[in-house]
């Protein structure tokens, strides 16, 4: 598991139910109609465009998925795909979009500051938090590991009840490798590579 020792495990787990969605976006004021479609008071449908970037299949496909499970509750998104710089340069910098697909790169760090404290680089969501920012500056400034991993996990509790964005996935692999082969990051893989000058071998069996 990428960052193991910092992970909230013991958080409650959401479950798939389309009905107790349709029950809080009833509560929100959107109904579903004889179309199935979800319309809110002044008659208009709830639709949105999702932006995802091209040449990747697990994000189309990604993208498809999302697509489909609202649909089957009533809400149309039109998937808008582009390259993957154009993406970034002209809608999610200058924050022109309603959502977007995206990816990021899983640090060795868990330090989360640029990306979800309030007004920072990363944060292209606007998230602003403050219970989120001071466990986050807690969390970066520590050099306790005790400290840091109940920063990190209570941020994740905070998370739960105040998304800055909706995790999807992240995805399962399975890794083989040489029993001598040492400094590889507890990572995905594609992420693990990026930090080659860490890794070494040491004597024994292949």
């Amino acid at each position: 598991m990428a960052l193991g020792d910092y992970v909230a495990a013991d958080l409650p787990r959401i479950p798939y139910d389309t009905a107790a969605a349709l029950a809080l976006l009833a509560e929100a004021g959107w109904r579903r109609g004889g179309d199935g479609v979800l319309r809110n008071a002044a008659g208009q449908p709830f639709a949105f465009t999702l932006l995802v970037d091209k040449g990747n299949p697990s994000r189309e496909q990604a993208a498809v998925a999302v697509q489909q499970q609202l649909r089957a509750i009533g809400v149309a998104v039109t998937i808008n795909t582009m390259e993957f710089a154009s993406l970034v340069r002209d809608y999610v910098v200058p924050r022109r979009h309603e959502a977007y697909l995206i990816w990021w790169n899983t640090p060795l760090d868990p330090d989360q500051y640029s990306y979800y404290g309030t007004d920072q680089s990363n944060n292209d969501v606007r998230y602003s938090n403050r219970r989120a920012d001071s466990l986050l500056t807690l969390g970066r400034a520590s050099l306790d590991p005790t400290v840091r991993q109940a920063a990190y996990r209570e941020f994740q509790a905070v998370e739960a009840e105040d998304p800055p964005v909706l995790l999807l996935y992240y995805p399962r692999e399975l890794q083989v490798r040489r029993a001598t082969l040492q400094g590889l990051p507890a990572l995905g893989i594609r992420d693990a590579l990026r930090h080659t000058e860490r890794f070494f071998f040491t004597p024994g069996p292949t």
